[in-house]
């Protein structure tokens, strides 16, 4: 795993960006939600707590989705929204 000052890189979000980059908004709110859940489900923290985070970036890199533009969405707008 690569880490930085105790810094790692979330997997899922990255994952999520991208399918959200290049399907629409409404799979990547769906998308975000089911990894939000299988996230809770898997490491025993407070249900719906990640649920709800990746929802919501889920929602909001959707929102960047743009049909005639779908590659280079992917190869820019991906390094600013996983920086955001």
């Amino acid at each position: 795993m690569i880490a930085i000052d105790a810094i790692a890189p979330d997997i899922i979000m990255i994952l999520l960006v991208y399918y959200a980059l290049k399907y629409g908004q409404l799979y990547g709110t769906f998308l975000g939600s089911i990894f939000g859940l299988l996230f809770d489900i898997i490491s025993g923290g407070i249900l719906g707590s990640a649920m709800f985070a990746k929802t919501i970036s889920g929602f909001i890199a959707g929102y960047f989705y743009n049909e005639n533009k779908i590659e280079t969405n992917i190869s820019t707008m991906f390094l600013c929204l996983l920086f955001l």
